[in-house]
């Protein structure tokens, strides 16, 4: 079961287990959640999650590797996000 929290990151719940990992914006980290205010959540079923995030743009975060492949507004990007408030996946 995974979590997006404002200002705790991403979580997930093992429910065999009863851990829960969590995973935060680390500054030196490029693969780490772009911030730890998740919004929504959303798997693809590839083996990823789709992460959106308030004011840190999009994250894809990968199952395997449990890192994170960024995205985010850049203003001389026709084609990119138009923003970083990204408030729903699905």
């Amino acid at each position: 079961i995974w979590a997006g929290t404002f200002e705790g990151g991403l979580s997930n719940f093992d429910p065999i287990t009863g851990n829960v990992t969590t995973y935060r914006h680390k500054d030196r980290d490029p693969r780490s959640l772009p911030n730890d205010n998740v919004w929504s959540v959303c798997p693809d079923g590839q083996g990823h999650l789709w992460i959106a995030t308030f004011n840190g743009g999009l994250s894809l975060f990968d199952l395997t590797s449990r890192m994170c492949t960024n995205f985010a507004s850049n203003p001389k990007s026709p084609n990119g996000l138009p923003g970083n408030d990204i408030r729903l996946v699905f």
